[in-house]
């Protein structure tokens, strides 16, 4: 599933090719006390498959993964298929959405890691 990079894994793409189109799940923040907590995104495809991403709360890049499940968490793999499309699908979805407003900021941050 993952390239390897010294302590910190990879993915480049996706676990499972998802059926489009995507649409923003559930969200939110966990985990960590604030002000820079860690935020989930779940897009769920045309066939319920639900792909979980979470904004890393060091760095703020967007990794692969599951609130549940750590051990299966990777970065998105930079110039990766799956880093590419996965970015623009969020931004398109986010665009002009007041509500998704907190998924756009974490979503620049993560680009200046790209």
């Amino acid at each position: 599933m993952a390239d390897q990079v010294p302590g910190f894994p990879e993915i480049s793409e996706w676990p499972l090719f998802p059926s489009m189109p995507l649409s923003i799940g559930n969200f939110g923040i966990y985990r960590d006390p604030g002000p820079h907590c860690t935020m989930y995104v779940d897009l769920v495809d045309s066939d319920g498959t639900v792909f979980n991403f979470f904004f890393d709360r060091f760095l703020g890049r967007l990794c692969f993964g599951s609130i549940d499940n750590d051990q299966e968490s990777a970065f998105l793999k930079k110039g990766s298929r799956i880093q590419t499309e996965v970015f623009a699908i969020i931004k398109e979805l986010c665009d002009g959405r007041d509500e998704y407003k907190d998924i756009q900021s974490r979503l620049e941050l993560a680009r200046t890691y790209v």
